[in-house]
């Protein structure tokens, strides 16, 4: 019995310790991290919308809900949101820019949790270089190349997404999820425009 008592109390303090410990980590690491994430969404707001000068954003219910983009002379070029739906592992974090009209500019996966190699086609890159095309050129001049996934939404009209963007075989719920996310918020934002008029 007494063995019993000392195994749970050393267990004990081990968890407390354990405990204060993670609490003390996460105090320091919390600001740094959203420091981050707050540049991410920032750098990813000038990829799928890259004219834009200016985004203000637009709350709801003390939230962000889209950025209206705006270029040099003031003039609305779209708008920028984030969609996260669920995928097959988790969820998957969006970021899309829209045309007041509902075209699709551009989007970029912001987060996700899929299967590496299945789920994370999502994010693929298809090579089109040899490596000894890579190796020959300056890699200051290489374009960086977007996921081909990302590429097939430009220039599609959000309201018909999951006609016009076609899932990815092998990882049809992730790719799913973000058609289907994208076109429900758009929709949302779009119809929120229309009554603000």
């Amino acid at each position: 019995m007494k063995e019993y008592l000392r195994f749970s109390l050393v267990l004990l303090l081990i968890c407390i310790f354990s405990a204060f410990g993670l609490s003390l980590v996460n105090r320091f690491t919390r600001p740094k991290i959203l420091g981050q994430l707050e540049k991410e969404e920032k750098d990813a707001l000038f990829e799928v919308i890259p004219e834009a000068e200016e985004f203000i954003p637009v709350e709801k219910n003390d939230e962000v809900y889209y950025y209206k983009a705006f270029d040099k002379e003031k003039n609305l070029l779209g708008f920028a949101f984030k969609a996260k739906k669920r995928g097959y592992a988790g969820d998957i974090l969006t970021m899309a820019g829209i045309c007041p009209d509902g075209k699709i500019i551009a989007i970029k996966i912001l987060s996700h949790n899929e299967t590496p190699g299945i789920g994370s086609k999502i994010c693929e890159v298809k090579v089109t270089q040899t490596i000894w095309e890579k190796l020959r050129k300056n890699s200051s001049q290489t374009k960086e190349e977007k996921p081909w996934f990302w590429e097939t939404f430009k220039g599609k009209d959000a309201k018909n997404l999951d006609k016009e963007v076609e899932t990815i075989s092998g990882a049809t719920i992730s790719s799913e999820a973000v058609i289907e996310s994208i076109k429900m918020k758009t929709e949302e934002i779009l119809k929120e425009i229309q009554n603000e008029r």
